[in-house]
């Protein structure tokens, strides 16, 4: 069927069950039912087995029959083998409840003007259509209170409608409501001006004398004071001269949330690439420290020794020794990490520091408050062949050309001055 014809009265639901096959007195308490609870040919193909039982259809058979029939009439006859339904097959009519606002009922009529579109409506079926596409609440109003209801032009409807299903508030409300519309922290600036357009229709933002329209600036008035972010409102406010109407202003503050956007891309990039360079030197210095090898603690070589071996006892030289220092075992002195603790009267020493000058054909001390350096004397031999009590004597070497005795080293040795 090309288009569907009315299904209203009980005749024509007792003629649409008989060709289904139902038998005459269920055809004829059927028609009666679906009368009673209004059923059309727009809504005939929403029903399915519970609400045919909900309807009264108690017997299974007739009730699969009446799918049947209904898919067969609605369906499958308008169209080829294996084609899909079409979006005027598929079109389901908006619902018009009670208590819309007037966004709602703005919306409802979009929609209304879609399904029309699609389904191809004939003129004369638009009032029933209407009708249907109403609440129960919506639809018993009607009836009280539009005599003519389906009589009547579309516009005159879609009006009659609007002052049945919309709240009534006043303009005031509305403004006082506008007035603290405020950008959501993680809200688009489309989605923000989106917001404030919507509402601003109910609040009658219009001239009381000349009637001219002022949503335009009381939009943009309540963009620039709603602004999650201060620094673009700050920027928007010391570039009023330039943006000077809501468009502009509105293409302003998307370009710099788009830049803030970028930037933050930027700014993960570069903490991600500074992240792998600190990974990668970590990684580098552990692996480092872990080929570096390291030096016995006993005699301080390196073939032996490192952490873990457990090599020394049969390689090592110092173990078994006594460390001149600290008088402990299993190492040399020279690895001793309590040399700091050493007798200063019996190891350090202060040797001459001086140089010769040539002008003066003489050898000074380069430092006015340094005359002596100090140097550190240290065991070279094996102490468990020499005894303690040997005396030895010994020469310091500074590294200077010649070796020279102070006054004090001359009075400690008993040598006078000649």
């Amino acid at each position: 069927m090309a288009l569907r014809a009315q299904i209203r009265t009980n005749a024509a639901w007792l003629d649409f069950f008989t060709k289904a096959g139902i038998p005459a007195t269920e055809s004829a308490d059927y028609a009666s039912k679906f009368t009673t609870n209004r059923i059309n040919e727009l809504t005939v193909t929403e029903l399915d087995n519970k609400t045919l039982i909900d309807i009264g259809v108690e017997i299974l058979g007739d009730r699969l029959a009446i799918l049947q029939y209904t898919k067969q009439s609605f369906n499958s006859t308008t169209l080829p083998p294996g084609v899909k339904p079409t979006a005027s097959a598929t079109a389901k009519a908006p619902i018009l409840n009670s208590e819309m606002t007037h966004a709602q009922f703005r919306k409802f009529k979009v929609d209304w003007g879609v399904y029309k579109q699609l389904t191809s409506l004939p003129l004369g079926q638009l009032p029933s259509s209407l009708y249907n596409a109403c609440s129960d609440s919506v639809q018993n109003t009607i009836v009280n209170t539009i005599d003519n209801f389906f009589t009547m032009n579309e516009n005159d409807i879609l009006t009659s409608l609007e002052n049945i299903v919309t709240r009534k508030v006043n303009p005031a409300i509305h403004r006082m409501h506008f007035s603290s519309i405020t950008q959501a922290e993680q809200e688009s600036i489309q989605d923000f001006v989106v917001r404030l357009k919507s509402s601003a229709v109910e609040c009658d933002f219009t001239c009381p004398h000349c009637k001219h329209d002022l949503s335009t600036i009381s939009i943009k008035d309540q963009f620039i004071r709603g602004l999650q972010n201060n620094t673009l409102q700050t920027d928007i406010l010391a570039k009023a001269n330039h943006l000077t109407d809501l468009d502009i202003t509105i293409t302003h503050a998307e370009a710099f949330e788009t830049a803030l956007r970028d930037q933050s891309k930027l700014q993960d990039c570069n903490e991600g690439a500074t992240a792998a360079r600190i990974d990668a030197n970590t990684k580098f210095r552990q692996k480092r420290s872990i080929n570096k090898s390291k030096p016995c603690s006993g005699c301080g070589s390196l073939s032996h020794g490192s952490p873990g071996s457990n090599d020394r006892a049969t390689k090592c030289p110092a173990w078994g020794k006594t460390c001149n220092h600290c008088k402990i075992l299993n190492h040399f002195s020279s690895v001793c990490r309590k040399s700091e603790a050493k007798d200063d009267s019996v190891n350090n020493i202060l040797i001459a520091h001086v140089m010769y000058d040539e002008v003066s054909n003489t050898y000074i001390s380069p430092n006015k408050t340094t005359d002596e350096i100090p140097a550190t004397l240290e065991a070279c031999f094996d102490t468990s062949t020499v005894s303690q009590s040997t005396k030895m004597l010994i020469f310091p070497d500074s590294g200077a050309s010649i070796c020279l005795a102070g006054s004090k080293h001359l009075k400690q040795l008993k040598i006078a001055k000649s």
